[in-house]
């Protein structure tokens, strides 16, 4: 490990001991707590492995609960001694209570943020409405506070997304750190739920309809749908109908397909064009189009064997009007391939330096791409 590894593994736990001394008494302790060898074997893809303090990973047990006390009541009295430990808590916490404020999402004349004042545990959804000619002189007011889920502040604001026009707002929350989000639905307007609500909605990727209709999503399995142990993998593309019961939507993509894959929606600017992007692992992106008119898909598997990133271009070909996408471009670490969106076909591929960087921007990638149009 470098020393900044060490320096910033030195502050956590030192801001871990300060604020856990308010909790834990110290009391004196004159030797390192020692853990109970109790070995526990298995095998593991053909090799034995021995784990000596797999009883230590059960919280709920006394024993481990015993363990844990006493070792953090020899932190403290290693810890308390030292001076400027009062100092260095007060700061963190002025620190800790400065709060914080996201970029807002638009949708149609609505903006939507985040903000977290002071010691709130959660950050707060806002929205504004913008005036006239472009002027944002509307008021904010909160959309969604879940900090009054819990008194307890542990349920989450995972993600949020705004429907094309703002109308709705579609957001996850979860329990207790689990991340594994439940997907709520809020109009704009009047602040009022709608009862659609879908669990398993973890990092879910949205691309609403135009119509605000319904929109597609991501979701994860519930236990028995899968093999045991696989119900955090599996993550496939799902339709939703706004009033319509969750458990009866289409599954759009993903089945048969590798567990681990990572898909991600987006929807073009004529809600023609659904983009798929799985993600497979940090080495490989695929690409998958389906047309919603025609309802058939189009794969656009690209040949390059690295993709990091893919953009639907919503102008058509290199004109200024900004309503159809004509083609999906895609980076790997030195090329950049364009296809057709209506047919997949490889339209042209361009070797550019300006394609090395993970985010790859149109306007640099552009610099060294022939110019041709697009053809319908």
């Amino acid at each position: 490990m470098s020393g900044a590894g060490l320096v910033v593994v030195s502050v956590f736990l030192l801001v871990g001991a300060v604020f856990a001394g308010d909790d834990v008494k110290s009391t004196a302790s004159a030797t390192v707590p020692k853990a109970e060898k109790r070995p526990l074997e298995e095998t593991l893809h053909g090799v034995k492995i021995v784990d000596n303090y797999r009883w230590l990973e059960d919280a709920d047990s006394p024993e481990t609960q015993k363990w844990v006390a006493a070792e953090m009541a020899y932190t403290n009295s290693v810890l308390d001694p030292l001076p400027g430990r009062n100092a260095i808590h007060k700061r963190l916490t002025e620190l800790l209570s400065i709060g914080s404020i996201s970029a807002p999402q638009i949708g149609g004349k609505y903006y939507f943020y985040t903000r977290r004042e002071g010691m709130q545990n959660q950050p707060i959804v806002y929205v504004r409405e913008g005036g006239a000619e472009g002027k944002n002189d509307g008021q904010d007011r909160v959309l969604v506070d879940v900090n009054q889920l819990a008194a307890d502040g542990t349920i989450a604001l995972d993600w949020y997304q705004p429907s094309e026009n703002g109308k709705y707002l579609v957001y996850g929350t979860s329990p207790s750190g689990s991340e594994m989000s439940t997907l709520h639905i809020i109009e704009t307007k009047t602040g009022k739920a709608l009862p659609d609500v879908i669990e398993r909605t973890r990092a879910a990727s949205i691309a609403w309809l135009l119509d605000n209709s319904g929109f597609y999503y991501t979701r994860y399995p519930k236990k028995g749908d899968v093999p045991e142990g696989q119900e955090m993998y599996n993550r496939h593309v799902f339709y939703h109908e706004l009033g319509t019961d969750p458990e009866t939507d289409t599954k759009i993509f993903g089945e048969g397909r590798d567990p681990e894959d990572w898909p991600g929606v987006s929807l073009d600017n004529d809600g023609r064009l659904l983009l798929i992007s799985v993600q497979q692992g940090w080495t490989k992106t695929e690409l998958f189009l389906m047309d919603l008119k025609r309802a058939r898909r189009l794969s656009a598997s690209l040949p390059a064997r690295i993709f990091y990133m893919a953009d639907p271009f919503t102008t058509d070909g290199f004109t200024s009007s900004p309503t159809k996408m004509r083609r999906v471009t895609a980076c790997s670490r030195r090329k950049r391939v364009t296809m057709s969106a209506t047919t997949g076909k490889k339209l042209f591929l361009s070797r550019t330096p300006y394609c090395r960087a993970r985010r790859c921007g149109a306007g640099s990638c552009l610099r060294s791409t022939s110019r041709m149009q697009v053809p319908s």
